[in-house]
């Protein structure tokens, strides 16, 4: 038969451990209950070096999608112009055609 003092040790130690859990289950169910992972600054501390790297890679993902959008900007330009040098090009190896047959003067426009 177990002895009293050591039953209420066991007891203790049984009621601290439910107390412990009770605790987190209690912090879990606020943070679903917010959308939070906690309600005061000291409740992410422990997290804090993970936020501040994350903010830092937003601000660099952020530069990197301005710079693909003026890229893209920028390569929708020099498509336009190229196809204007292609279209200058072929217009003058129309003309060049028609002077090489020199049957019919070529079609300038004023």
């Amino acid at each position: 038969m177990p002895s009293r003092i050591g039953s209420e040790a066991l007891f203790r130690s049984q009621l601290s451990y439910l107390q412990r859990i009770q605790y987190r289950q209690s912090l879990v169910d606020e943070q679903i209950s917010t959308g939070f992972k906690s309600q005061t600054f000291a409740g992410v501390a422990s997290d804090a070096g993970s936020i501040i790297s994350a903010s830092g890679m937003m601000a660099k993902i952020d530069q990197y999608n301005r710079n693909i959008s003026i890229a893209t900007n920028r390569m929708k330009l020099m498509d336009s112009s190229l196809a204007a040098i292609d279209k200058s090009i072929s217009t003058l190896n129309g003309y060049l055609a028609q002077l090489s047959d020199a049957t019919t003067p070529p079609d300038v426009p004023t």
